[in-house]
Order: structure tokens, then sequence, then C-alpha cells
């Protein structure tokens, strides 16, 4: 979904979490006890309409207008209940609407996923996440610049690494570049981060997730040739399975019939359209590359909305270990680490607004954006 929509939606969505719980829990026949999705019709079906016209009514993709999305999918849950909506369709060459169960690109909201990997070893194996990453790297010729050395798992997870975001070479031409970056390609540019200080100041770095992700592999025994194709295993047993996200997966591993197109409006110049104007197809974010623990997994709405569960400390029987490292995530340092150009701060791998006590995620991959954002005090996520 192309950032314009997005954006819009997201403020919309966030009304809701400005609402007094009185506002949120009214009897609605619909959804008892929770007139959530009434609200969400007010603040975001016809907010979005109302500013674009009609941003999903996608008739000539070429002659887009900024802001019109091809599909999109909205999940709400709040005390128990939960709702869906659905936007447009999954792909310009078929009718079918989304459902809670197709499958989108979630980009960095694998970050959060990368986190809780990060906090259930530091539970398992006894380390503080402000220990040095030094002895976790795995064995394949990691040799850290002196400062980078010292470089520790909350620095990492809250971008004040010093590490840049992305290794130029992957995006000189995505998704061929992304295939072909190798184990190599990454261990060397890692090996030549040198910062002067640390901790640096912010710095949004899919680069520090990355290598959080291969540590996280290395920590959990996974090695040899299939090391970066373990990824998803990793995620599926420590977290998704346990919160029965059973489509939370690698976009190898999806079935074709079940996941969404991945677009761009590329309407007004920027990034990602060499060019071209209107609706263009672009890439699913390929598995199995050093890049795995910063924006690979696919996930539906109905999985999302298990994980906001498990976030709210409200999903059924979850192991006590995945609970308790879920928690930690939502850790955030003082003094805050303020993200520039926004009400945010920066938290253990997710944001945090302040003033409304919220905990938020947006995520890009190819042609997908997402978000997922969570107010514990009010019982409420949304994705």
């Amino acid at each position: 979904m192309p950032k314009y929509l997005i954006t819009n939606l997201i403020l919309s969505v966030s009304i809701l979490f400005t609402l007094p719980v009185e506002a949120q829990t009214a009897t609605n026949p619909n959804y008892p006890n929770s007139n959530i999705c009434q609200t969400l019709n007010s603040y975001v079906i016809q907010y979005a309409k109302t500013l674009k016209g009609d941003p999903l009514a996608m008739t000539n993709p070429t002659a887009a207008k900024p802001g019109q999305v091809v599909g999109a999918m909205i999940g709400i849950y709040q005390a128990g209940y939960r709702c869906y909506f659905p936007f447009g369709k999954i792909s310009l060459t078929s009718n079918q609407q989304p459902t809670e169960q197709t499958l989108f690109d979630i980009g960095s909201i694998t970050k959060t996923f990368t986190g809780i990997l990060i906090t259930q070893a530091a539970q398992q194996y006894n380390f503080l996440l402000t220990d040095s990453i030094a002895q976790w790297l795995p064995p394949v010729g990691f040799q850290l610049q002196h400062s980078e050395s010292n470089v520790t798992f909350q620095q990492l997870l809250t971008h004040t690494g010093g590490m840049p975001d992305q290794p130029p070479a992957i995006s000189i031409d995505p998704p061929k570049s992304i295939k072909n970056y190798s184990e190599k390609d990454f261990v060397s540019y890692v090996n030549a981060i040198n910062p002067p200080n640390l901790p640096m100041p912010y710095l949004y770095s899919d680069t520090a997730f990355a290598l959080l992700g291969q540590i996280a592999l290395n920590i959990n025994g996974y090695s040899g040739d299939y090391f970066y194709q373990s990824f998803a295993d990793l995620v599926n047993k420590n977290i998704a399975s346990p919160l029965n996200m059973i489509n939370t997966t690698a976009i190898e591993d999806a079935p074709p019939t079940s996941i969404a197109s991945p677009y761009q409006n590329c309407v007004i110049k920027q990034v990602g359209c060499n060019g071209k104007t209107g609706i263009i197809n672009k890439f699913y974010w390929p598995l199995g590359t050093p890049m795995d623990g910063a924006i690979a997994i696919v996930s539906n709405v109905a999985d999302l909305t298990n994980y906001m569960q498990a976030f709210l400390n409200e999903f059924p029987n979850i192991p006590p270990t995945l609970q308790k490292a879920i928690y930690a995530t939502r850790y955030v340092p003082r003094p805050y680490i303020a993200i520039p150009n926004s009400n945010r701060v920066q938290g253990l791998v997710w944001e945090f607004q302040p003033k409304n006590k919220l905990w938020m995620k947006n995520g890009r991959a190819g042609g997908f954006q997402s978000y997922i954002g969570m107010s514990p005090k009010k019982r409420l996520g949304v994705v």
C-alpha cells in the first residue's frame, strides 16, 4: 500500500487511541461489548473516501491519483474482541477482495520478531541486553572495528549502534541485488563500520536488525549451508507456532493464491518508480539473505491480531518464557531516544508515543506497506 494512503489511515486510526475507554466499550449489536469497529468505520473508511474521493476504486492504474491503492486490510483487537475491514482487491487482475487470511509482506514489522528472539535468548542464556554482541556473533568472519566491537544488543535494538540503514549494494537493482547479496558481502560491509563512539545518535538501521537476526540464529544453534534459510523456521518455532500464527512464514512457503500482489503508486516522483507513473508492479522481498532479520516475513491480519493480543498480555495459554520475552520488548530507555521529525521515541524495537502510551511499528517491503499500533492501557490494537 502506498505510503500516502497508509499515512492517512494511520492518522485516522490513531484517533482510536485517543478516545476515552468508555467510548470504546459501548454495546454494538454486531460486536457485543465493543463499538471499536463502528469507530473504525467513522474514522478510517469515511475519512479515506472523503479525502481521496474513493481511494480504492481502481479503474485505470495508469491514471491513479495520489493515495490510491489496489487493496488493503485492517484488523482491530480490543478487550477480547476482534474485527476486520477489507479494502479493494488482492491484485489488478483479480476481483477477489482481501480477507484477514490474505498474506502481505510485513516489511520492518519483522524487526519486532527479531527483537523477541533476542529477548528470549537473553533469558535462556543469561546475558544482558546491555552486554556486547561480540561473543555471540556467528563464526563466519566477523571482525568488528574497535569501537563497534563494544556495541550492545540494546544499542542495536534501539538504532543507536552506529550502523547505517541498508548496505548500498542491495538497493541498486532490487530484488536481483538482494537475492545476490551474499554472506561474504554482508560480513565485509559490517566489518568496515567504525563509529567514533557509542552509543551513537538515533539512525534507523536495517543493518543492525539483519545482524541481530543472524545472532539469534547462531545462539539457537543454526549453522551450515542453510543458515540463512532458517530464519522463518526460528520465528515459527519460537513465536508464530505458540501464538497460533499459522500463516506467518516466508514468501517462498506462501501459497501463491493466498498472497496479495505488490504494487507501488508512482503518481509523483519517488524512489523505486524508475521514471514510471501510475500503479506499477513491484516485488516480493526474498527470504534466505543476510537481511532476513530486518524485513523478510510475510503474515496476515488474523495472525497479527494474535500477535497484538499477546503483546497486550491477553493471548490464552502462552508459554511464560515467550510472554516474558514479548513484555521485555515494551521497554523504553530513559532518557528518551527521540525519533527525528516525529512525536515518538525509540523503545526496544518498538516506537513509543509517550502522550498516548502507544507502541507502534510500520513496515515497507517491495510493494507493501504495513502498520501495527497497540495501547495496553486501552487493551487496544490496530493492524
